[in-house]
């Protein structure tokens, strides 16, 4: 009597499915290799980024906590058109970060409708020097004792 073959039930995976699927699994690896070093690009720029948001913010806190502008200083400011600097802050400050140097530069101008009011405008400029990238940001600076909120 020849033998019959047993009807036994596939389980799992061939060779040949499995190679195929390590196959195709490369393929679309190296499809998508380009990507990684962008998304570390774009990463190291975010860092950046918020490092001079950092710094701007932080130096319109100092702004806000100096309180006034001498009198020599609001006697010099001059349209917004051209920006006068602020001598109490110091023409440009230098920032080290993560071995980046950062230039802040301070700059403040009178707005009639808010020079009326008793505030001059401040602009603040944080310099990446790395990349010469600028980063600005604008505060306001009070020009007198009291500032009238009613008008």
């Amino acid at each position: 009597m020849a033998k019959e073959k047993a009807n036994v039930p596939k389980n799992g995976f061939t060779l040949v499915e499995i190679i195929a699927s390590i196959v195709l699994l490369g393929i679309i690896i190296v499809a998508f290799l380009p990507i990684f070093p962008n998304i570390l690009n774009w990463s190291n720029a975010a860092e950046k980024e918020l490092v001079e948001s950092n710094l701007t913010g932080r130096v319109a806190e100092e702004v806000f906590e100096h309180g006034m502008l001498t009198v020599q200083e609001k006697n010099n400011l001059t349209s917004c058109n051209e920006y006068s600097p602020i001598k109490g802050y110091g023409v440009e400050q230098k920032y080290n970060k993560n071995g980046v140097e950062y230039s802040i530069k301070l700059k403040a101008c009178k707005a009639d409708r808010e020079f009326e009011r008793g505030l001059a405008r401040v602009h603040i400029v944080v310099t990446n020097k790395a990349t010469n990238r600028e980063s600005d940001s604008f505060a306001f600076i009070r020009t007198t004792e009291t500032v009238n909120e009613n008008e």
